[in-house]
């Protein structure tokens, strides 16, 4: 809801409070992960689903969500 409202501090808030619900759910840390890349964190959003992949690389969702995250993303 906030995060398709463009309030980035409080969606960010609300999931970084999901992950820490279950620090283990490569499904939400894939999720979370694309969504900091497209608000343009990068690294963070990088981290979370380099997590993701760790647990479950075959999973074919996380790679469309990493590779959608990253149109229009400027390099670093």
């Amino acid at each position: 809801m906030y995060a398709e409202a463009g309030e980035n501090d409080k969606a960010s808030m609300m999931y970084e409070k999901m992950l820490a619900l279950d620090p283990k759910d490569d499904s939400s840390q894939a999720e979370v992960g694309a969504w900091y890349m497209r608000i343009g964190h990068r690294e963070k959003g990088e981290a979370l689903v380099a997590l993701a992949f760790e647990r479950r690389p075959d999973e074919p969702g996380y790679y469309i969500r990493a590779a959608e995250s990253l149109l229009g993303v400027p390099d670093r």
